[in-house]
């Protein structure tokens, strides 16, 4: 589903919670970046292993097991 604005968002988001089956939402944003918000200092190939970290941790189970150095 493709959404630009926040009421179309948040509709989506409670239909997607609800429903039985995978529900994607799309939404299309502004480019623009208000001036004090910082720029973020990791990648996106770190904030996937720190992402499975957490959820690791919170949900109890392991999905990628022990890095290789460890």
């Amino acid at each position: 589903y493709l959404v630009r604005t926040l009421d179309e968002f948040d509709a989506h988001c409670k239909a997607g919670l609800a429903s039985g089956k995978p529900y994607i939402v799309v939404a299309k944003v502004s480019g623009t970046v208000q001036p004090d918000i910082r720029r973020k200092h990791s990648d996106g190939r770190e904030d996937k292993y720190i992402f499975v970290r957490h959820v690791e941790a919170t949900e109890g189970i392991t999905i990628m097991g022990p890095s290789e150095h460890n």
